[in-house]
């Protein structure tokens, strides 16, 4: 299929896939799961339509098609049966029931093959997401596939990237691997329907043995899975993934990374599609250090947000190579800042063609959003991969030190979870609970604090987490970041909650205003954000905070800019006091006007 045949069918299925989605599902409309059964009925007519497959049952319908590969009839066969007998009536009777496929058999064919293509089942059936075209189109460009690559696409989904691949370069092998059944034989849908060939194998990409390797891939893994165990039946996986999954990891992110690269052969490449989490939180630092050490990553793209319809969150694209220990690692990754390539739609974001190619642009050239960034710079930033770190803007201190060297001790508030809080506030004083709420335009909002009273071991626990009075206090997330100076009345007790860092000054060295003074300064709120890291909220590690560049300022002038600030901040405190005072006189005047009315009336 060439691509003007591919935007052809495209184009069509803007103008009659839904209501032809519509009129198939129409005697099913009812069932929960019609939407996402439209695809399979339609390709049951296609080839029908097409190649004069046998409808007379789902059975007959498999066997007319031909299927060499007994694992593969097989597996059709169960899917068949077991998803669409129940509604084969309303398939064979669509030929003479919709409109659309009562007239000329072709324009039937290339209306039903349209459906087959671009139905996007996922747009009403929230259990499942779909990959956007324009991701597949990038990583096809990066990959510069050949007829000789031997490509696998690792968990599948409706196999997007396959289907267009395989319209690219159609004479390189193509493999899939997809755990569940349903998409699994989507993408053999999708794929034949193309006009392309693959061997689809329906299991778990961590199961498989390395039989194969691969000198291309792309994955578009699942999110948000907790790493796997090293089971009796991974046995079989090279070093990279049992390396990755003995380091103390959270999530499977980077065990999937890992797997794609133990399939592929030496020097194979590989594009795959991840989440900034990923990229810069501390519990996987560890890993990326062996991905950066080894020369795996060549480049990282960072995306815009709201590509998928099942989140917003931006995704960033990894190329990787597999090199070995004899080649010589590069001494840079490419960072690419690509979030701002796309167009605006109802719901979501859209990388158009052009846009395809400004980022392949900045990918292969040095460009105003793209740079080669040394792996030196990297380490030093705790291997953090999100490129959006490292076009920030840099912020220059003549005379600085690291805010670590004027730290006694940095610890988090209490973990305490909010019905466990909710079940020991009081009415009573003596204890409060400081959270990111009560902190307000720089100092703490004593009358919104919550007052607790806990008991026994839980009182003893708590102690742990006590604010000090003059100890610093900055939320662990913000934008932008809350920081304030405690002050704490004799006789109470304050207890900080989880988002909040406690940190008490070495007051022979440094002065806690100062320090709250310059971090709440243009210059140190740049610095709070080069060093935090995150998605959709900026977080920043107690690590960070320690490693902050501050000004050596001599103890004098710090306590000469911490005296203004605390008169500032007093004036603060007075002027909120006079105008919550005003705010409740006025609210009470409006409150009584009308009985004020009527008694002097």
């Amino acid at each position: 299929m060439t691509k003007e045949e591919w935007t052809e069918l495209k184009l069509r299925s803007h103008v009659f896939v839904r209501e032809l989605a519509a009129d198939i599902m129409e005697p099913i409309k009812e069932q929960a799961d019609a939407p996402m059964l439209a695809v399979p009925m339609a390709y049951v007519l296609l080839k029908y339509f097409k190649d004069g497959a046998d409808m007379s049952s789902p059975g007959a319908f498999v066997e007319s098609l031909g299927i060499g590969d007994e694992k593969e009839k097989s597996r059709k066969m169960a899917f068949y049966k077991g998803r669409l007998e129940s509604v084969w009536n309303a398939i064979t009777e669509a030929p003479g029931r919709v409109r659309f496929l009562s007239g000329d058999k072709s324009n039937a064919i290339q209306i039903l093959k349209s459906m087959v293509l671009f139905y996007d089942f996922t747009r009403v059936e929230k259990n499942y997401s779909s990959m956007p075209e324009s991701i597949a189109e990038l990583a096809i460009r990066i990959l510069d596939l050949k007829e000789e690559d031997r490509v696998c696409e690792y968990c599948t989904g409706r196999g997007t990237f396959t289907v267009l691949a395989s319209q690219r370069e159609p004479k390189a092998t193509y493999t899939g691997i997809e755990i569940d059944s349903f998409l699994c034989e989507i993408t053999s849908i999708r794929v034949d329907a193309a006009g392309g060939e693959m061997n689809l194998i329906e299991g778990d990409v961590f199961g498989r043995t390395a039989e194969t390797k691969f000198t291309k891939a792309f994955m578009n893994y699942p999110f948000g899975l907790r790493r796997v165990s090293l089971a009796g039946d991974l046995n079989d996986q090279s070093s990279l993934f049992e390396t990755v999954s003995k380091t103390p990891i959270k999530f499977a992110d980077w065990q999937f990374i890992a797997n794609v690269l133990d399939g592929l052969e030496d020097g194979g490449r590989a594009v795959v599609v991840t989440h900034n989490g990923s990229l810069n939180n501390l519990y996987d630092k560890d890993v990326r250090s062996i991905f950066i050490n080894r020369g795996y990553i060549d480049a990282v793209i960072a995306l815009p947000e709201k590509l998928f319809n099942n989140t917003s969150i931006p995704m960033t694209l990894l190329v990787l190579t597999k090199r070995t220990a004899a080649d010589k690692a590069p001494q840079t990754v490419k960072m690419v800042k690509a979030s701002g390539f796309c167009e605006s739609a109802r719901f979501t974001n859209l990388i158009t063609d052009e846009n395809v190619e400004e980022i392949i642009r900045a990918y292969k050239e040095d460009t105003v959003f793209s740079k080669n960034v040394p792996t030196e710079e990297i380490i030093a930033n705790d291997f953090v991969l999100s490129a959006d770190r490292y076009f920030a803007e840099k912020v220059s201190l003549s005379n600085s030190r690291e805010f670590g060297d004027f730290i006694k001790v940095i610890k988090r508030g209490t973990p305490m979870k909010a019905e466990d809080l909710k079940a020991i506030e009081t009415d009573e004083t003596g204890c409060e609970y400081l959270a990111i709420g009560n902190i307000a335009d720089g100092y703490i909002d004593h009358d919104s604090l919550k007052h607790i009273k806990p008991n026994g071991a839980l009182a003893a626990k708590l102690v742990n987490y006590q604010i000090n009075d003059g100890d610093l206090i900055i939320s662990k997330g913000g934008n932008p970041f809350k920081i304030a100076v405690a002050d704490v009345p004799e006789g109470t007790q304050i207890i900080a909650s989880g988002n909040l860092y406690v940190i008490e000054i070495d007051k022979s060295r440094g002065n806690p205003y100062f320090f709250k003074a310059f971090l709440e300064s243009e210059k140190g709120r740049k610095i709070l954000d080069n060093a935090s890291v995150g998605s959709v909220i900026s977080m920043i590690s107690a690590d960070a905070i320690r490693k902050l560049p501050v000004p050596a300022y001599t103890f004098s002038d710090q306590q000469k800019i911490a005296n203004e600030l605390c008169e500032v901040t007093t004036t603060l405190r007075e002027t909120a006091a006079h105008y919550k005072a005003t705010m409740e006189e006025l609210r009470d005047k409006a409150a009584h006007i009308c009985e004020e009315w009527n008694a002097e009336k």
